[in-house]
């Protein structure tokens, strides 16, 4: 796997893909939507949209474990951690061949 190649599109997408504004509202649409798309693809998914630690957004669909909830919650403790995606994390400590824990 080509970690800087990667890790280079993850930090354009950190840097490009953001809302003008994000509130109550908007987490709620964008939850809907992803909800629709997941539903629409038969995908089994865990939709969880936060600001700050306060949760605006939940969805568990058919197919997901009681686990993914504590899941999704270490990855947005990762994020909140580092303000970094928890896969460009995750890639960082790869390549320094380093465990996360």
């Amino acid at each position: 796997m080509e970690f800087s190649r990667d890790l280079e599109i993850i930090a354009l997408q950190e840097r490009e893909l953001r809302f003008r504004s994000f509130n109550a509202d908007v987490a709620w649409q964008l939850g809907l939507r992803l909800r629709e798309l997941a539903v629409a693809r038969n995908a089994s998914v865990v939709i969880d949209v936060r600001r700050f630690g306060q949760p605006l957004f939940y969805a568990a669909l058919g197919g997901t474990s009681p686990d993914n909830c504590e899941w999704v919650r270490r990855k947005g403790n990762v994020v909140a951690r580092f303000h970094r995606s928890s896969y460009a994390v995750g890639l960082m400590l790869q390549q320094k061949k380093r465990n996360p824990i």
